[in-house]
């Protein structure tokens, strides 16, 4: 037997699903067609969307969409939705009773839905028969204004009236209710379970992704050991976050296994090395084997003031640093004009493969990053693969030909492949993210991680010759030229014998001279 405060949750629950959700879906199919909202998704490469978002708006069946869905096209593609380009904007606060827009409307509903619907199994305060009231006259003049709204296509359609059946049913219906709403709550649990959480254990995670985790398993096995991959770029880019993106794609749960920064500052302010003891929580010696990557992030670059950073990049890709050397405090003290005492023995992994990571803007260019990076390969004499991360790209604002124009010019500047270059949407918790976090997405980060290990792909320390220097001459960039000083000193003899010469010559004339006078 259901108490009085779950039946009354119940008819708001059918009320929402029934009644007030089709109002909005009668408005979106007024203001614009099936096949154009998904020409403009696609073209916008469904941002903010998720894989059943993306199946349910390609049936072209609005009947399908519900108050979550709804929510997001709202927000999100607002501007192609609206006569007006306005998008709704979500607030946690109830709209005053004098605001009364479309977005006003659709933020009521969307409130009262968190709060009745989404805690339906909780036992919170009592719905009081007052505010029952106060619910069911603001749905009534909802609908009332949705159905002006959406004249005179669903003129014939009676919100109203079903919404009377509902809140006014009694308790044997409710009860019919209660089996159905309890059957859509299992239903909703099962597909966030199934589409949000990729457990490594569990049977609906997809064929392809097991095929990719394999791929990565096999070429991290015949290495025998662990790929260590720096992580660069200037800093907010989304370092860290792209770590616990590659991170929960390998392990299929989400974790902050490095801090993440807000905005564009950086939040990495230590060498943070990531290893499989840690990420992986290994406990059998058939795990040890497995080898996947060890991950090394970095303090975020400024391409403004490169000389500390080149430095550190040195130190790191020798492994001289240890984990969670204070990066910070080393930038100052290479500012300040202090050398690090020299260590006898390795501290740190030595950097396999380095991931640069950029997020493509207007007003951004990593040319002179990208320059820096190849000047500090070459002084160092050191040949290691470079991939590359395109981040954010959600928020990218450039063209589909700048895009191609900055990988062109990122593959010359690094001597790589298309191939090589990844574009990425670090995960996140947040509704707003996890559209772009399915299955595509997983496979994508993991083949790209297979690329990175490849046995095949290894690091280079070249050797340069050393050459005896000659006594008399030496070298300055490649010329040869005499030695200053055996010149000084050839100049020096020459000139003494001159004099003397000169002295002898003439004591003999003045002595000729004198014996022909007499």
């Amino acid at each position: 037997m259901i108490t009085r405060n779950q039946e009354r949750r119940f008819r708001i629950d059918i009320a929402i699903r029934d009644v007030m959700t089709k109002t909005f879906q009668h408005f979106l199919a007024k203001h614009i067609l099936p096949a154009d909202l998904i020409n403009e998704i696609e073209r916008r490469r469904h941002k903010h969307l998720s894989e059943e978002d993306k199946k349910t708006i390609q049936s072209g069946n609005f009947d399908k969409f519900d108050v979550t869905l709804l929510n997001k096209l709202f927000v999100n593609y607002g501007d192609i939705i609206f006569e007006n380009g306005l998008r709704i904007v979500c607030s946690k606060e109830m709209p005053y009773p004098n605001h009364v827009t479309v977005s006003d409307d659709f933020n009521r509903l969307r409130i009262y839905r968190n709060k009745y619907v989404h805690q339906i199994h909780t036992e919170n305060e009592d719905i009081a028969i007052e505010a029952m009231e106060g619910i069911k006259q603001d749905f009534i003049d909802i609908c009332l204004r949705m159905k002006e709204r959406n004249l005179p296509e669903y003129k014939k359609v009676e919100y109203v009236a079903q919404l009377q059946v509902i809140f006014n049913s009694d308790l044997d219906r409710i009860e019919e209710l209660h089996k159905r709403v309890t059957n859509l709550e299992r239903a909703r649990k099962r597909l966030v379970e199934e589409d949000i959480q990729f457990n490594g254990n569990s049977k609906r995670r997809k064929k392809r992704i097991l095929t990719s985790i394999n791929n990565l398993t096999e070429n991290t096995k015949q290495m025998r050991k662990s790929k260590a991959l720096l992580i660069v770029g200037e800093y907010g880019v989304g370092k860290s976050s792209f770590v616990n993106t590659v991170l929960t794609a390998i392990t299929g749960i989400y974790h902050e296994h490095c801090q993440v920064a807000q905005a564009s500052s950086s939040k990495t302010n230590y060498l943070d090395v990531k290893c499989p003891a840690e990420y992986l929580k290994i406990t059998t010696d058939e795990d040890e084997k497995l080898w996947y990557p060890t991950f090394v992030d970095m303090v975020g670059m400024d391409k403004a003031n490169f000389a500390p950073f080149d430095i550190i990049l040195e130190y790191i890709l020798d492994g001289k640093l240890k984990p969670f050397t204070d990066l910070t405090d080393f930038c100052n003290n290479i500012k300040k004009g202090r050398k690090m005492v020299q260590m006898e023995k390795r501290e740190g992994p030595i950097v396999d493969a380095i991931v640069f990571l950029l997020a493509p803007k207007s007003e951004q260019n990593p040319t002179v990053l990208m320059e820096n990076i190849n000047i500090v390969l070459k002084r160092s004499a050191k040949e290691i693969p470079i991939f590359v991360v395109m981040t954010k790209m959600d928020e990218c604002d450039l063209a589909e030909e700048a895009i191609r124009d900055l990988k062109r010019k990122i593959c010359s500047s690094f001597v790589i492949n298309m191939d090589r270059i990844l574009e990425c949407v670090n995960y996140k918790r947040s509704d707003s993210q996890s559209g772009w976090w399915d299955n595509d997405a997983v496979e994508k980060v993991l083949n790209f991680l297979t690329s990175i290990c490849d046995p095949h792909l290894q690091r280079r320390d070249l050797i340069r010759m050393e050459f005896e220097k000659e006594t008399s001459f030496i070298h300055v960039d490649g010329e040869k030229v005499l030695n200053i000083f055996a010149i000084a000193v050839l100049v020096l003899i020459l000139s003494i014998l001159g004099y003397l010469l000169l002295n002898t010559i003439g004591k003999v004339f003045i002595t000729r001279a004198g014996n022909m006078r007499f």
